[in-house]
C-alpha cells in the first residue's frame, strides 16, 4: 500500500483568515466617525468649571479629566486653521489670555492664579503664592 501525500492547505486558510480579518478591522474603523480635534486646552485642577472664549464667544467650560488618569482638567474643539484669542475665566481667579495661530494643531497650557481680592471657598484652600511679573 503507497502512502499518498498531499499538499497541506493550511497556508491558504491562514491567509484566508487574515484578509477577513484584516477586511473586518479596515471596514471597522472606517466607518466610525470620530470628531476632529485639533484645539486641547489643559488646565490645573483649580480650573474647573472655568470658561473657555475663543474669539470672545464662550465655547464651553474646563472639565476634570479623572477618567483620563491626566489629571487636571481639559477641553477640546475643533476649528479650522487661522489666529485666535482664547481665554479662560473663572470667578475669583485671574483670567488667562493667550493668542494662538492654528496650523492643524495646537495644545494650551492653562494654570489659573486666584485674584488678590478672592478669598478661599474653605479653609482646606492652599493659600495662594505671589510670583515675580515676567519682563
Amino acid at each position: 500500500m503507497a502512502v499518498v501525500v498531499r499538499p497541506s492547505k493550511a497556508r491558504i486558510w491562514w491567509f484566508v483568515v487574515l484578509v477577513v480579518v484584516l477586511v473586518a478591522l479596515f471596514l471597522e474603523t472606517h466607518s466610525t466617525k470620530t470628531p476632529k480635534l485639533n484645539l486641547l486646552i489643559n488646565g490645573n485642577t483649580e480650573s474647573a468649571g472655568a470658561t473657555v472664549y475663543i474669539n470672545g464667544a464662550a465655547e464651553g467650560t474646563l472639565q476634570i479629566l479623572a477618567d483620563a488618569d491626566l489629571g487636571g482638567t481639559g477641553f477640546w474643539t475643533n476649528l479650522p486653521d487661522g489666529k485666535y484669542a482664547i481665554e479662560i475665566r473663572k470667578p475669583g481667579f485671574k483670567n488667562f489670555d493667550t493668542n494662538i495661530d492654528l496650523n492643524t494643531l495646537a495644545f494650551v497650557s492653562v494654570d489659573l492664579a486666584r485674584s488678590a481680592d478672592a478669598t478661599p471657598t474653605s479653609a482646606a484652600a492652599a493659600p495662594a503664592t505671589a510670583s515675580a511679573p515676567d519682563k
